[in-house]
Parts: C-alpha cells; sequence; structure tokens
C-alpha cells in the first residue's frame, strides 16, 4: 500500500480535504480572521516547500538518489512532531528511524538528514543574536513591504 503514487494521490486528497474544510469552518466561526489566515496558510506552504527543498538537496548531499518522495514525507511528519522537545532533536530523528521501517528507505541516511537539518537551522539562527542584541533594524524594500502587507 506504501508505493510512492499511492502516498502521492493521498496526500493530495489529504490536503485538499483539509484545506477546504478549514477555509469553510474559519468563514463560518471566525470570519473576521479569514483574510489573515490566508495569508498565513499560503506562507505556511512556501515555508514546507522550501524545507522538502532543503531535504532534498541534503539528500542528495550524501549521495542518496533513489527516492526523495518518500524521505521528504517522512521528513514533514517528523517536523509536525518535532515540535514536542527541544528544537526538534531526538523526536525528528526517531521518527524518521521508525519510518524507514515503514516506507522501506535507508535509516542511516534518514537520521543524518534529520540531524543535518536541525543543525543548519540551529547554524541559521545563530545569525539572530546579531539583531537581537544590537537592536538593528532590518531596513526592507517597499516591494517586500508591498507583499507582505497585501
Amino acid at each position: 500500500f506504501f508505493t510512492t503514487e499511492n502516498l502521492i494521490w493521498l496526500l493530495i486528497v489529504l490536503l485538499v480535504i483539509g484545506l477546504v474544510s478549514s477555509y469553510f469552518f474559519i468563514k463560518w466561526r471566525f470570519p473576521s480572521f479569514l483574510g489573515i489566515t490566508i495569508k498565513s496558510i499560503l506562507k505556511s506552504i512556501l515555508i514546507q516547500l522550501l524545507q522538502c527543498i532543503c531535504i532534498v538537496l541534503l539528500l542528495s548531499s550524501i549521495s542518496e538518489t533513489d527516492d526523495y518522495f518518500k524521505y521528504v514525507i517522512a521528513f514533514l511528519l517528523s517536523s509536525v512532531l518535532s515540535i514536542f522537545s527541544f528544537s526538534g532533536i531526538g523526536i525528528r530523528e526517531m521518527i524518521l528511524f521508525q519510518a524507514s521501517t515503514l516506507l522501506v528507505f535507508d535509516s542511516v541516511k534518514a537520521v543524518t538528514i534529520g540531524l543535518l537539518f536541525s543543525i543548519l537551522t540551529a547554524f541559521v539562527s545563530l545569525f539572530g543574536i546579531y539583531f537581537h542584541f544590537n537592536n538593528t533594524k532590518i531596513k526592507s524594500s517597499k516591494k517586500l513591504n508591498a507583499v507582505c502587507n497585501k
């Protein structure tokens, strides 16, 4: 059952059902939040796509070229569950390890990309220390403000 084609269709169906049902629920119960909710959903989809690209690039860097889709699905599942631990370390790797037996892919590479992603995220986050302690305002362009404030 867990073939790549079945997983793709299952995820597409679940994504459409989830988005449509959440849209109507928010429209019904919280109509004043509808505009900001749509912006938030679009931004979160963009972030998830960028994370998927990051995982594909990490897999390419460790010479895994077989089946990116299974790794990406397992990573996205582990990202959801990583909120239950500090920085996602431990939970993400455990989920990737368990998913590797279920979806039949290399568990060592799965745990490696989980650790590499955590290390990269922590390293990139360190650059925020400069802005935090120096109270430096980040300059933004008019185009960026126009896009973000639509």
